[in-house]
């Protein structure tokens, strides 16, 4: 690839990846999740090794297309499928360790790949090539694993016995409070209509453009600390492997507190630090802590607030077309982080010539004032939503008290009357 193809290639498989969470939840609501992520993985990693197959570059666009659409049902589906099957208070940690793999993936993927890329010319192919034939190759092993291992419903889960199956229906039933769990149309709706749902939208975009961002520009930031090329590469573990810890950690302990916005704020906060370490000096220890916050302040959050969202959403139907709603727009992400890309290329380009403005461009002081803005963005949004939720919990809880009412005293048939109310319903009260 030469010129911005790299680009071209990074941007083309955005858009498919962000237009299928939502579909995809909606089909996963239809069909059975064994089925349904078992096939998307399956599908992922046919096209993954097609990628490796392909000769020129208009085929390897196509098949970026492709894996676009088998990609962007995974993490919303993954997600979805973890908050129908556990209860709201033990989501997060499941969703963390879902999400800490890429974490991992990160921090090792590159080493593996690096491995995977000294069989270029075996078979007359290039490294690259033998990186995703053998990965995808890797993935359809993981996904015929996977149909076995999924249960479709709590009734039907082959390693649990009756008694358990019994107990996991009665301890979500309880969650639930009765809300419907139906396939309507009319849910739909009623997601499309809340604008808690855009605001988390927006959240998410600013989170997922700063981990892209991050992941893309993490190696390149290393070097111009002074490492060479293969030093940059494992100087880049470190930090996703704090992160990837810190990420599994605080989401198990959000689950004991029952707290989600605090936890992200408190990342935040860090994020925000850390990129202003990476802007303000040049000093490489100064820089390379600052790569620990700004991981810090961008992994971690991103599966607390997957699971504050679902937290928020009833019923089953408005959650999984809520979290498609606010995954598929963070990934949005995807193609200013690839663009940017592009504009720093440019930028340095251009000011080859210029010695101090060289300097500027390579320490990357635009990215990480962006960087900045949108963990401060995220971190006025989620005050926002954090004010809102505490407010409405007040106004709700003062409203059933003139009716004699707490949360706990609804009986069944006072909570079936409002069954299709969702995260409106009266004894709903938010996670904070």
């Amino acid at each position: 690839m030469t010129g911005l193809d790299y680009n071209i290639a990074l941007s083309v498989f955005s858009p498919f990846y962000i237009a299928f969470g939502v579909p995809s939840n909606m089909i996963m609501k239809k069909v059975r999740p064994s089925i349904w992520l078992t096939g998307m993985v399956l599908f992922w990693s046919i096209i993954m090794v097609c990628t490796g197959l392909v000769h020129d570059f208009m085929s390897f666009l196509f098949a970026r297309c492709f894996l676009g659409i088998a990609e962007g049902g995974l993490y919303p589906g993954a997600v979805y499928y973890i908050t129908m099957r556990y209860l709201g208070n033990e989501c997060g940690f499941r969703i963390a360790l879902f999400f800490s793999m890429a974490t991992a993936a990160g921090a090792f993927g590159e080493l593996f790949a690096r491995g995977i890329s000294d069989m270029s010319g075996a078979g007359g192919k290039d490294g690259w090539s033998w990186i995703y034939i053998i990965e995808g190759l890797l993935t359809f092993c993981v996904g015929c694993i996977s149909y076995r291992a999924i249960g479709d419903s709590s009734n039907n889960t082959k390693f649990l016995s009756e008694t358990e199956q019994k107990e996991v229906m009665r301890r979500l039933a309880i969650d639930r409070n009765l809300l419907s769990d139906e396939c309507n149309s009319k849910y739909v709706w009623q997601a499309l209509k809340d604008w808690k749902i855009y605001v988390n939208m927006v959240l998410a975009f600013c989170l997922s453009t700063a981990v892209y961002s991050l992941s893309l520009f993490l190696p390149t930031i290393v070097k111009e600390m002074g490492y060479t090329n293969n030093a940059a590469q494992l100087m880049t573990v470190p930090p996703y492997v704090v992160a990837c810890f810190f990420t599994i950690s605080a989401s198990f302990v959000a689950d004991k507190m029952k707290q989600r916005g605090r936890f992200v704020l408190r990342f935040l906060a860090l994020g925000i630090n850390g990129s202003a370490l990476l802007i303000s000096s040049d000093k490489t220890p100064v820089q390379f802590t600052g790569t620990f916050l700004a991981a810090l302040g961008v992994f971690p959050t991103t599966p607390l607030l997957s699971t504050w969202v679902g937290n928020n959403l009833s019923g089953s139907l408005k959650r999984g077309v809520g979290f498609g709603m606010v995954v598929g727009f963070g990934n949005f992400g995807g193609i200013v982080a690839a663009s940017s890309i592009a504009l720093w290329m440019a930028l340095v380009s251009q000011a080859s010539d210029d010695s101090s403005l060289l300097t500027t461009h390579l320490r990357f002081i635009e990215g990480h004032s962006i960087f900045l803005s949108l963990l401060s963005l995220a971190f006025v949004l989620t005050v926002l939503m954090m004010t809102y939720h505490k407010m409405e919990n007040n106004r709700r809880v003062a409203r059933d008290a003139e009716r004699g009412l707490t949360a706990d005293t609804y009986t069944p048939k006072m909570k079936l009357q409002q069954k299709d109310e969702g995260d409106d319903a009266t004894f709903w009260r938010y996670t904070m």
